[in-house]
């Protein structure tokens, strides 16, 4: 009778083996499918944006620099003479600062402006700032 206690137990443990196993592959099929949906989900949501007119409009404008007849157009020049705010990627990827709700990245942008930079005008291999050169006269020629 023992003996056959035992088998049984043999057979019974490989087979809940087996179910375990299947058991944790179903688990991580359902995961691979649910991040695959998300993924869908993403992509269709970035087609449904491209198709509206409006926003292929702001994307040229942040991307390429366009301006719309009647709009002024600025470009902010930092201390090295490069400009600002250009997302110059053809990729069509997303800049690391535009990832995160809008009102982090303004929060960001208003403390980034917040904090002048740390660079000397004669770090800069011999360029002056022109807020500090003195005042151009005719007084005395």
């Amino acid at each position: 009778m023992l003996v056959v206690l035992v088998i049984l137990g043999l057979s019974y443990a490989s087979s809940l083996r087996v179910y375990f196993s299947t058991e944790r592959e179903k688990a991580a099929d359902r995961h691979r499918i649910e991040q695959s949906q998300q993924r869908i989900a993403e992509l269709e949501d970035d087609l449904r944006r491209w198709n509206d007119p409006d926003f292929v409009a702001a994307e040229a404008r942040s991307r390429l620099g366009w301006v719309v007849p009647g709009d002024t157009g600025y470009r902010v020049i930092g201390p090295d003479g490069e400009v600002v705010g250009i997302d110059d990627r053809s990729d069509g990827s997303r800049a690391p600062d535009e990832r995160g709700p809008w009102y982090q990245r303004m929060s960001d942008s208003v403390n980034f402006a917040d904090q002048p930079p740390t660079q000397k005008p004669e770090d800069e291999g011999g360029k002056v700032d022109p807020g500090e050169r003195p005042p151009i006269t005719t007084e005395g020629n």
